[in-house]
């Protein structure tokens, strides 16, 4: 869990043009949203949609939703890029559905020292995916001044496009 959190906080904030150096092969294009009326799914490539939400390397994701269970999951692997070297990682990460109705699905969790509230929005009408990220709560001054910095700094707003293909710039 702390580990996710600084690598949360490092995706977020590590400046990077065409994340982490990587340039998509396919130019971005809407996902291959199937739905069911009790089932989610869709894979694709995460995009920054604001100059604070920059991705430091290419991030990927395949989730799934269960209207039965009320959760969904999200298996991802992201690269992080720090100059001429890289990370890999990869997670799996659990949310709650909070709202199924005909037109969007909300999926969200609360987690780590800084209380982040990582939101899921399947817009249906629309297909596209959304994912937002933000402090459910103000940080604790109880924590140490690097955790109150780094938690400062949560907060991404990113959309899944079809997966794709990078090359290295």
């Amino acid at each position: 869990m702390k580990y996710m959190l600084i690598l949360s906080v490092m995706l977020a904030t590590l400046p990077a043009a065409a994340q982490g150096g990587f340039q998509t092969v396919i130019p971005d294009k809407s996902i291959n949203l199937q739905v069911t009326p009790d089932t989610l799914w869709v894979e694709g490539h995460w995009i920054a949609l604001d100059k604070q939400s920059t991705l430091s390397g290419p991030s990927v994701s395949t989730i799934s939703c269960d209207r039965h269970s009320g959760e969904c999951d999200e298996q991802q692997a992201n690269i992080t890029v720090m100059d001429n070297a890289f990370s890999l990682s990869a997670d799996v990460i659990e949310y709650k559905i909070e709202r199924w109705t005909t037109k969007e699905v909300v999926a969200s969790n609360v987690a780590g020292i800084c209380k982040v509230r990582n939101v899921l929005k399947f817009d249906l009408e629309a297909k596209r995916v959304f994912s937002l990220q933000t402090l459910s709560e103000p940080v604790d001054e109880k924590l140490p001044q690097m955790s109150k910095d780094a938690c400062k700094k949560i907060g991404m707003n990113l959309e899944l496009k079809a997966s794709t293909m990078w090359a290295k710039q």
